[in-house]
């Protein structure tokens, strides 16, 4: 894309979903919670897609399986303070931190599954859990969508760690396993 004789580059960040050693597809994350998912084959490709309400995040699975799937609002799990949902209203990064659990819906509205992050203190790492009756690949689509959308709200926040200055404190994801 160019404006003004300036190119400006817009970057995507790409991961390999690997499993023993077999690749079972590639992920492009192209905006907050915003994923391309392709199979090794080259075959049905899909997307997990962000939709927000009132700063609360859900998102929309379009599996590579070609099943579509969609969460609720993500709700806190725990009695810690903050938003009732993970959302980005939240004023500091302690608003942040806690479980939060989505139920997966299909199409019908039907009940398929559940999704959960859980968000610890800063050092620890960001965990993922879930029933997610799609391929492991999507599966981890959604996980890399969490996990963006928990950096754009933390990048966004005060942290309460470094005082006025919003981001996590070494400047990079804490990520996830």
């Amino acid at each position: 894309m160019q404006s003004a004789g300036v190119a400006v580059f817009r970057a995507r960040s790409e991961f390999l979903v690997r499993s023993n050693d077999i690749t079972l597809g590639a992920l492009w994350l192209s905006a907050p919670a915003q994923v391309e998912i392709a199979p090794p084959d080259n075959g049905r490709r899909g997307a997990v897609e962000p939709r927000w309400d009132n700063g609360a995040i859900r998102l929309d699975i379009h599996s590579v399986t070609g099943r579509s799937l969609h969460t609720d609002l993500f709700h806190r799990a725990d009695l810690g303070g903050g938003h009732s949902v993970l959302s980005r209203n939240a004023q500091t990064v302690l608003d942040v931190r806690g479980s939060y659990e989505a139920t997966l819906l299909d199409d019908a509205g039907h009940i398929v599954g559940w999704w959960k992050i859980r968000l610890q203190e800063p050092y620890e790492p960001r965990v993922f859990e879930g029933s997610i009756p799609v391929s492991p690949v999507d599966d981890t689509g959604v996980a890399v969508a969490l996990n963006s959308e928990v950096d754009w709200i933390e990048d966004r926040v005060i942290d309460v760690y470094r005082g006025t200055s919003g981001g996590r404190i070494d400047g990079r994801s804490t990520g996830g396993r």
